[in-house]
Order: structure tokens, then sequence, then C-alpha cells
């Protein structure tokens, strides 16, 4: 393998990881939301951007961002969607912020919004 094949084999091996990391806190993000859910309808974990250079939005902000291509979603069409709770996932450690919807824009904290349909 020539010097540029090994750098083009390690770049493409730390992105497929660090899209495989992307992808799994996603999926626990989902299962959480799904825990909380408490009530029939459709839900989803969407991910908020929490840096301080943020797109300056709550969870509850996110979730009204993403209301329409959500709705598309479903099966039938519901009036709207809201957040009812919020997460931070990493790779090793979760926390539950127990309705973090309204949790200060551009401040880490929720990274993942549990959006849902009401039923």
């Amino acid at each position: 393998m020539t010097n540029m094949g090994f750098h083009t084999f390690v770049l493409l091996l730390v992105l497929s990881a660090l899209a495989w990391k992307g992808e799994a806190s996603w999926h626990v993000a989902t299962g959480a939301c799904g825990g909380q859910i408490g009530n029939k309808g459709y839900f989803w974990a969407i991910r908020r951007n929490c840096s301080p250079n943020g797109d300056g939005m709550t969870c509850e902000q996110v979730c009204k961002a993403n209301e329409q291509r959500l709705l598309d979603h479903t099966s039938h069409r519901r009036p709207r969607v809201d957040c009812y709770d919020a997460f931070y996932v990493s790779y090793r450690v979760m926390y539950h912020y127990n309705t973090g919807c309204t949790w200060r824009a551009n401040h880490c904290g929720p990274n993942y919004c549990c959006c849902r349909t009401p039923y």
C-alpha cells in the first residue's frame, strides 16, 4: 500500500467510526425517548446543536422546526409535534433531563430532543 493509500485508508476508517458513533447515539436516544413517551403516539429523537455557537434553539423549538417533516412520516395526519423530554447522549454516558424541552439555547445540555405527536 502506498503512503497516500494508507493515509486515505486511515481517514476512511476514522470517518466510518465517527459516523457509527453518531448513529449509535441516535439509536440510544430513540430508545430512551420511547421509554419516556408514556402514552400512544408517534415519537422521534431529534439531534439538537447545544454548542455555544449552535443554532440558538431549545428542544421545543427543534421539534417545531422539524414539525412538517415529521408529520409527513405519520400514517395519519396529526395536528402538531411537541417536545416531551430531552437527553444528553455521548459515547459512554447519558443524562436524562426530565422534560428539558426549554433548556437554554446555545448552552450545552440536552443534545437529543424527544418529539411526539398527540394521539
